[in-house]
């Protein structure tokens, strides 16, 4: 057929099982109102560093799903060089940032993710924007 979808996962007995039990711990857990929360937090300190700095264009996202756009002007032209420098020094940091568009990247870290840990993944990407910037 064409256009067909299929993988080796898809709709399986084990496979739905595992999926009912994840959205049971996500209820359980509270963990979409964590993400809220948790997103929140990690936008506000993302604003913050684009305050600081002039190569963030924009911040947006729900939830723990975030992008960060970067821009080399006050025209706000895409820089993408920069983009992809800061996910290798990131990566070489320890951090795994994933590119998203033209210029952008996107943060989507588990919705188990610390306050720790955001404020880790958010010093190490500020630490590689003053190299690069």
């Amino acid at each position: 057929v064409d256009n067909a979808h299929e993988g080796t996962l898809n709709g399986g007995p084990v496979i739905m099982e595992a999926a009912k039990a994840v959205l049971t711990v996500i209820k359980e857990e509270d963990l979409l109102k964590a993400a809220e929360v948790k997103g929140a937090y990690l936008k506000e300190q993302l604003n913050a560093l684009q305050s600081r700095l002039g190569v963030i264009g924009d911040v947006r996202g729900l939830g723990l799903m975030v992008g960060i756009e970067f821009i080399s002007d006050d025209k706000k032209t895409p820089a993408a060089e920069l983009r992809n420098k800061l996910i290798e020094m990131a990566f070489q940091k320890g951090l795994l940032l994933l590119g998203a568009g033209e210029s952008s990247i996107r943060i989507a870290p588990p919705l188990i993710i610390t306050r720790e840990q955001i404020d880790t993944g958010l010093s190490i990407i500020e630490d590689c924007l003053k190299v690069l910037g």
